[in-house]
């Protein structure tokens, strides 16, 4: 298959560009793939823990830079409390973020997958998937989150 973009991470980074590249016909078909299937939420936005909330008030927060009131827009239009100031709960800004990408519709396709190598290819690009045909793209987007952490090279040799 040929795409125009394929994103490669389906949480919140991946999910804001497939949203604002599937704003411009230009840009031609959109791909998100994400290995869990998590898209819009990722590991930031799906967790079901109420404690867990934002760290930027929801006057702040939202997804579409020209529209600013976007998010408390959406927060009202379902009857959740709309507080400027509030830090929001993280599985609401999933579910906020899960419904941006919902309204994309066919503009953006999703694909569970696991994506294992980008090369060249003629005039663009081979994202090669486990288990699935490759895709084609003019441009990718690697949106992997982040990475565990890690113990630096050398530092396990020294004392306690």
């Amino acid at each position: 298959m040929t795409d125009g973009t394929v994103i490669v991470g389906g949480g919140a980074s991946g999910t804001l560009t497939a949203v604002a590249l599937a704003r411009f016909a230009d840009v031609g078909p959109v791909t998100l793939v994400d290995t869990t299937g998590a898209f819009a939420r990722g590991v930031a936005y799906s967790t079901e823990e109420p404690q867990h909330l934002l760290n930027v008030p929801a006057a702040r927060m939202s997804a579409l830079p020209e529209e600013p009131g976007h998010l408390l827009g959406w927060l009202a239009a379902r009857g959740e409390p709309v507080d400027p100031e509030a830090f929001l709960q993280r599985r609401l800004y999933g579910r906020y973020l899960g419904e941006l990408l919902g309204a994309a519709g066919s503009a953006v396709r999703t694909v569970v997958g696991r994506a294992l190598a980008l090369s060249p290819e003629r005039a663009g690009l081979r994202v090669e998937l486990a288990g699935q045909p490759p895709l084609r793209a003019r441009v990718a987007v690697l949106a992997l989150g982040n990475f565990p952490p890690e113990i630096p090279g050398g530092w396990t040799a020294l004392p306690p």
